[in-house]
């Protein structure tokens, strides 16, 4: 505190108090859930701080009895559970208090057996997780393809060290055996094989000498390619880290990875380590990270574990009881049957919402205890109804599925797939439909531990039903948490370049259409991948009819019927 000459507080010298915090140490503060993603709004509201971690104390914050009496009263409202005082005090966090609900939401009467780290066997081979089995089948259909690429850009300004950050890339990889992870078959099975880690020399595109109205063109033509250069399972390395030397403090940082080490969340941890590590190392630092104790391998053989000794199995009922049949085919113009081949020929369109509509929708969800995508997956289950006359609608939804706190700074393919079943009548109120789609969110996620890929094959050799048949529509919904960091004197600056529309082009899916939502604190972006055997029409002016359909929901109009809103937006498909 700054004093007088008197020893007491000088108060003129005080800063003024606001609702921002020192940056946060912990790398994996984003909200994992539904559930933590409401109660960091809650907590925010009333503790008045912006970006609360999920492992933040909540007294250390500030938090008191009083405060503490108010968060309970909003949980108890938000999620229409009876959550005890007690929780609050008994786990003071994010993370905490949402595991408590969870639990409560999927009827389990104790938490899963947390991951722990195994002995790896002389050959380093170990099992492949579910998920990874259904990407190596796929990538055995069509070898040699980059359609499991995940390309990640960052804008690199200042004086580079090329060589710290190459040994700040070593220093990853070793940290995180997936970087170092191949597949191969060993005994006749497709197993994970790792190996040591080995210094990283980082490819080079120097364009520095380039002329400056072509420069841009080339540096496009070195994204594409290093985007879509193919990973080879069997040998590896999985992932790539290229550097496009622009000017003498303009650098591009490309990152690809093979969708079968990575997803997004692992991606976000890959970019802050960098930045972090990359500072430690210019600075002459000692490292402050600790290895990740739990691997993905170490996840890999848990999950095992849990579907052997049973453990998933309150969650396989849960599935079971969601998806009893008989689950139609929803009839997307010329596809009218199931079918459990690939679709191979498909087209794709990219979109945006207008920063106002976004704006309005993010403060619309806070009032109605909602997630920005609960009110998005209500629209666009609007519009599904008035496209097909469906009204037995299911969405595949893409979740982080890093419930287990131990695992959430580890890398690994740990996404996983639910399905939101929602039942529909056309005289259905809006409001109705978003506390619908808003129960069927939350019970998917407090179950989303169950492998995607074995209820799939449970339901299809147990239950006899297709799997083509589970949702046709699928999509992920991902809050970008990408952020500038300043380090060593090197800014780095996360870049979305979107990928151009497509007429036609040769892509693996299994699904008619799948959206890839993005959200920002001020923007709303997508794109929409589909099936060219669907039909177009829908896609065409997909972005102007879930525009129409936001609007009418949010617009204080709640009591208004659904399939009054369907006709609307159909009546505007042009």
């Amino acid at each position: 505190m700054p004093l007088l000459a008197n020893g007491k507080i000088d108060r003129m010298a005080l800063r003024l108090p606001d609702n921002t915090r020192p940056e946060l140490k912990d790398t994996d503060i984003e909200p994992r859930t539904q559930v933590e993603e409401l109660l960091v709004q809650i907590w925010g509201e009333v503790l008045n701080i912006d970006g609360v971690g999920i492992r933040e104390n909540f007294f250390e914050l500030g938090g008191h009895s009083l405060l503490a009496i108010q968060i309970i009263s909003r949980v108890r409202e938000v999620f229409d559970k009876d959550v005890p005082l007690s929780a609050l005090f008994d786990a003071p966090t994010v993370a905490g208090l949402a595991a408590t609900i969870e639990k409560t939401i999927s009827g389990r009467s104790s938490d899963l057996p947390p991951v722990v780290r195994r002995r790896r066997p002389l050959n380093g081979a170990v099992p492949l997780s579910k998920n990874q089995e259904h990407l190596w089948h796929l990538s055995q259909i069509m070898p040699g393809t980059h359609f499991f690429n995940i390309p990640y850009i960052y804008r690199l300004s200042g004086n580079l060290n090329v060589e710290a950050l190459e040994q700040t890339v070593t220093e990853i990889v070793q940290r995180h055996e997936t970087l170092r992870t191949v597949f191969d078959v060993v005994c006749g099975e497709p197993m994970q094989v790792i190996y040591e880690v080995t210094d990283i020399h980082l490819a080079g595109h120097d364009l520095r000498n380039t002329e400056p109205d072509i420069i841009a063109g080339r540096a496009a033509a070195v994204m594409l390619e290093e985007r879509k250069y193919p990973f080879q399972l069997a040998t590896g390395p999985l992932f790539r880290v290229a550097l496009v030397r622009l000017t003498e403090t303009e650098t591009l940082l490309l990152i690809t990875m093979h969708h079968i080490v990575s997803d997004y969340w692992s991606m976000q941890i890959f970019c802050r380590e960098l930045a972090l590590i990359y500072g430690q190392i210019v600075c002459g630092k000692p490292l402050e990270f600790t290895k990740p104790a739990p691997q993905f391998a170490d996840y890999a053989y848990w999950e095992r574990k849990m579907l052997v000794t049973g453990a998933f199995d309150k969650s396989l009922d849960f599935w079971r009881r969601q998806l009893v049949p008989p689950l139609t085919i929803i009839g997307f113009r010329k596809r009218r049957e199931a079918s459990m081949d690939a679709n191979f020929l498909t087209s794709r369109r990219s979109f945006e919402f207008d920063e106002h509509l976004v704006a309005a929708v993010k403060a619309f969800a806070k009032v109605e205890k909602c997630t920005t995508s609960m009110v998005f997956l209500a629209a666009l289950n609007i519009l599904l109804f008035g496209e097909t006359g469906h009204t037995d609608v299911r969405i595949g939804l893409l979740m982080a599925n890093r419930g287990n706190l131990h695992m959430a700074g580890t890398m690994g393919h740990f996404m996983n797939t639910v399905v939101i079943r929602t039942r529909l009548a056309p005289d259905m109120t809006c409001h109705q439909l978003l506390y619908r789609v808003r129960a069927s969110v939350l019970a998917a996620d407090a179950h989303q531990e169950l492998p995607f890929e074995y209820l799939a094959s449970a339901l299809e050799e147990q239950d006899r039903i297709n799997r083509a048949s589970l949702f046709q529509v699928l999509v992920m919904y991902r809050y970008s948490t990408a952020q500038p960091y300043e380090s060593a004197g090197l800014h780095f600056a996360p870049i979305v370049i979107p990928q151009p529309d497509t007429d036609a082009e040769v892509m693996i899916m299994t699904h008619d259409l799948v959206l890839d939502m993005r959200e920002t604190s001020t923007k709303l972006t997508g794109s929409v991948n589909f099936s060219l055997a669907s039909g177009s029409e829908i896609v065409n002016s997909l972005a102007g009819r879930l525009t129409i359909i936001l609007r009418q929901i949010i617009a204080g109009e709640l009591h208004k019927k659904i399939g009054a809103v369907a006709d609307m937006q159909l009546r505007n498909r042009g």
